[in-house]
């Protein structure tokens, strides 16, 4: 028995509760009301100036809003709302988990002028708006998802075969207009891959039980306009063929009108090559049953939430059709008005609709799919210099009734409730590190607020809907490598939440998928891995996720039979057929070249770079748990992948690691140089070319080469940061997405790399040089942003972005967490004690002889020095508290640390 053990077959977040900021347009308290659907509730406050404008608290774009504060386990999160100016007069809304199924809303506006100011309150409940469908079939009948297959077979060889994109089952397309969102279709990344039944052959197969009654089947399916598509249905062992003429709809198709009963088999066909289908999934029933006694309509259709008075005042009730969660909701002053209204986009129709405005006015029905409920509250006078607070109370209960009596028996004193959020508010992970820290503590509290509260559902994986910390919540969807960091920067915060995140991302040994890919497939799940364990040493978590990572590891390196990833003869590995995008930059120029040209047989630094690092991290794993049959193929594979770039990547006249062009063979020719070089340059000087630093196979000799590089403030240093593009290179450009921009995740590897390679001072620049760069930003902007633009210093892209931008979480503990040890990659720490007096780690350090590594310890004030198995090691101060300690390579002991 494993403690984590409750996180087999799952991928999400279990530990947290079904209420949270899980809207992904709007910041709100969302209730998950039916998990299977996807149906959840937003309860939304919405402060405005008197008559004249609302302040949405919006996720999507800069609108003066941002996350302020938040618990690791969402029982608490606060946004605020800027209505004039910075700090000026502003309104601060929070939710707080009160009791079981019981929360606290709480909007205060602040006015720091010298005048009155006159505000209003939205207090909105909304069913959150679903891309898909619901089937409404008549009694008897029953909708069975397409994707609810025994099993589906291509007629064909596909690399995705045990790596399906976006987490999702063989076949599986996100698709809008379907029920669950999702159909059998076309591979949402590979468009060179057929959808399914474009190739003869392709077969999908079905088992269920049928009712004494049914007698008819249709299929819900989609074809291309004016296509034909052949199809045999064997049903049962009987083969009918059937031919469908596409209109580019959804169109229900009759395959069976025949009596059916107990077990049911069926297998669909592809008869011919043609444009393949889309294939929602199967409605059975009576033999009578026709086609338009059928229908598809949007989800809030088919939940009718109803809005009435509750028993108390201020307050209403709340339920809906086939949910088994029913709502109350109770507010602290008396509305003005309360109103229903079906909308598109709530956020825009509060923008822009004047007559929301005026409490009379009443008349936005069937707008749209986003059914809503307001209480409107208005005038608030807010006094110069002071402020004034309006409470709501949120219950969820299995019916109305009981959902009231849990806010009606509450004391809903003012004195009590504002109780009930100071103790909620401490919760809040705040910043509390050493003196040298306390100027980024503002901008690193804004950062873990941002990052808390990215949090999305539903988001369908693998048949289940699920909760998920997203890089930014524009961004709905898994993200393999940003998510890799959102784990990093949350092991500042609370294990439970990296550890979680982690889980997302691989499978459980024996899956048909290998891991969870969407995006970039940067296997940064590994150092979350590594680094979970030098924080805690948790042997049970090691046990847990080693053949999970395993399972990873052997996909990218081409163990299983299936990954295209070494399918070159030189053992340089590509991962081209399952993404563009070989180390998350977008516009990185060889990389974009590829994707432009479709010159797939060129291969890039990085994957090779960071599978090296990954085997030399699980085998690590395997020798503290004893695991000692996968290390000759660690071994074996560490020595192929290096002698691969050392042979064939490694350009000493450029001094970098290049792109490296194979013919159609697989057979290495070259290194790749730029276009319109003549040849003469090397289209590799940047971030790739540099990548095998994280790796650790590099000479004395490369590892000055490629530091001095990116230290060079001629090459890729800058006054932010090191650019992902060296600036020498006739390709590098100031208007690019990552070309032209510094972004914090590589830098994080390279940070790494540096504390490896004991090159303590340039690992200090990055950190601090960071940290001073997101201080600057989020001081000024009060956003938490994805890049900073080498020619303005200042942040670009997404607005409330944790995800990439995580490690600027990770070097403010490193340098100012008291008590906190920080090391290189080949330190593992195997045990580690601290208090005011001094600290102890027993160490175990790879590498080679004759080699030296950093590890940071913050010790706080005073003046202190280290042993290393009991002789004196060099110990500095870099940044005021925080120790820099010199240790030799291929050792392990215990390194003591105390006063002088």
């Amino acid at each position: 028995m494993n403690k984590y053990d409750y996180l087999i077959n799952t991928h999400d977040l279990k530990s947290l509760t079904d209420w949270g900021p899980f809207a992904r347009d709007i910041y709100a308290l969302s209730h998950i009301a039916d998990r299977k659907r996807g149906v959840k509730f937003d309860f939304v406050l919405i402060p405005g100036i008197l008559r004249r404008s609302f302040f949405p608290p919006e996720t999507l774009r800069e609108c003066n809003c941002s996350p302020y504060e938040a618990a690791p386990d969402l029982s608490y999160f606060m946004v605020r709302q800027q209505m004039e100016g910075q700090d000026v007069f502003y309104a601060d809304s929070s939710y707080s988990n009160i009791g079981k199924d019981l929360w606290l809303g709480r909007c205060e506006f602040v006015n720091n002028t010298d005048e009155l100011r006159a505000s209003t309150l939205l207090a909105i409940t909304r069913l959150a708006p679903r891309p898909d469908v619901t089937p409404f079939v008549p009694a008897g009948a029953r909708f069975i998802d397409a994707l609810d297959y025994k099993d589906l077979v291509y007629s064909y060889k596909r690399h995705d075969h045990n790596l399906t994109f976006c987490g999702g089952r063989r076949g599986e397309q996100n698709y809008p207009g379907t029920v669950n969102n999702r159909c059998i279709g076309q591979p949402f990344y590979d468009k060179t891959a057929p959808c399914f039944a474009a190739k003869k052959g392709d077969r999908v197969y079905y088992e269920f039980e049928a009712a004494p009654t049914d007698g008819a089947i249709y299929l819900r399916m989609r074809v291309d306009k004016d296509q034909i598509v052949k199809l045999n249905v064997i049903l049962n062992g009987c083969s009918s063929e059937l031919e469908i003429s596409g209109t580019d709809n959804f169109e229900l198709v009759e395959i069976s009108r025949t009596p059916l009963s107990g077990k049911v088999t069926l297998e669909i066909i592809s008869a011919a090559d043609g444009c393949g289908v889309r294939m929602d999934g199967f409605v059975v029933g009576k033999a009578d049953l026709k086609a338009d006694e059928i229908r598809f309509a949007p989800l809030g259709r088919a939940v009718e939430p109803k809005f009435a008075d509750g028993p108390i005042e201020n307050c209403d009730i709340i339920s809906g059709e086939g949910l088994d969660y029913s709502y109350a909701v109770w507010w602290s002053q008396k509305e003005s008005a309360r109103r229903n209204y079906s909308v598109p986009y709530l956020s825009t129709f509060v923008n822009y609709t004047y007559g929301l405005r005026q409490p009379y006015y009443n008349q936005w029905y069937d707008f749209g799919d986003e059914i809503c409920h307001d209480s409107y509250i208005l005038p608030i006078e807010i006094a110069p210099h002071s402020s004034s607070v309006v409470y709501t109370l949120y219950s969820s209960a299995a019916d109305t009734a009981a959902a009231a009596e849990a806010i009606a028996k509450l004391d809903k004193s003012e004195e009590n409730l504002e109780k009930l959020f100071q103790q909620a508010r401490k919760r809040a992970t705040i910043p509390d590190g050493t003196a040298a820290g306390k100027k980024y503590e503002f901008s690193q509290q804004l950062m873990r607020a941002t990052s808390l509260t990215n949090i999305n559902f539903p988001i369908s994986k693998q048949g289940t809907n699920i909760r998920h910390h997203v890089p930014d919540k524009y961004y709905n969807s898994l993200y393999s490598w940003d998510s890799g960091f959102i784990g990093l920067g949350f092991l500042e915060l609370d294990k439970t939440r990296a550890i979680e995140n982690l889980n997302v991302y691989v499978t459980d040994p024996g899956d048909n998928n290998a891991f969870l890919l969407y995006g970039t497939p940067l296997p940064v799940q590994m150092y979350l891995y590594a680094e979970i364990w030098n924080r805690y040493q948790d042997k049970e978590m090691l046990e847990f996720f080693y053949p999970r990572l395993l399972q990873f590891y052997n996909f990218i390196a081409g163990h299983i039979p299936t990954s295209t990833y070494r399918s070159l003869n030189s053992d340089i590995l590509n991962m081209w057929d399952y993404f563009y995008n070989s180390g998350g930059w977008d516009d990185y120029p060889p990389q974009w070249h590829v994707y432009k040209t479709k010159s797939y047989q060129c291969a890039p630094a990085v994957t090779t770079a960071h599978a090296i690092r990954s085997a030399k991290i699980l085998r690590h794993a395997a020798q503290i748990l004893g695991k000692t049959g996968d290390i000759d193929t660690f071994n074996s594979d560490i020595e192929a992948f290096s002698n691969a770039l050392q042979k064939y990547s490694w350009s000493e006249k450029d001094a970098i690691f290049s792109y490296v062009e194979h013919d159609s063979q697989g057979n290495a020719v070259g290194h790749w140089m730029a276009p319109d070089s003549d040849g003469k340059e090397n289209f590799n000087f940047g971030m790739d070319g540099t990548s095998p630093l994280v790796s650790g196979i590099c000479s004395k000799d490369q590892r000055d080469k490629l530091f001095g590089r990116m230290e060079d403030p001629e090459g890729m240093w800058t006054e932010i940061g090191i650019s992902t593009v060296d600036k020498r290179a006739s390709y590098y450009r100031t208007d690019g997405y990552w070309n032209g921009c510094v972004w914090m995740p590589h830098q994080w590897f390279y940070w790494k790399a540096a504390l490896d390679d004991n090159r303590s001072e340039f690992a200090r620049k990055i950190a601090i040089t960071a940290l001073d760069v997101w201080k600057n930003e989020v001081d000024q902007s009060r956003y938490c942003f994805e890049h900073f633009s080498v020619s303005s210093h200042r942040g670009a892209g997404c607005c409330h972005f944790g995800g990439l931008s995580s490690p600027v979480m990770n070097w403010y503990g490193a340098y100012f967490d008291l008590h906190r040890f920080t090391t290189g990659y080949d330190c593992w720490i195997t045990a580690q004690k601290a208090d005011e007096n001094g600290a102890e780690a027993e160490l175990s350090i790879e590498g080679n002889i004759g080699d030296k590594t950093t590890v940071l310890y913050v010790a706080g004030a005073g003046s202190w020095c280290a042993e290393y198995n009991g002789a004196a090691v060099d110990c500095q101060v870099g940044v005021e508290g925080c120790l820099e300690i010199t240790l030799p390579k291929n050792s392990s002991g215990k390194l003591v640390i105390k006063r002088k």
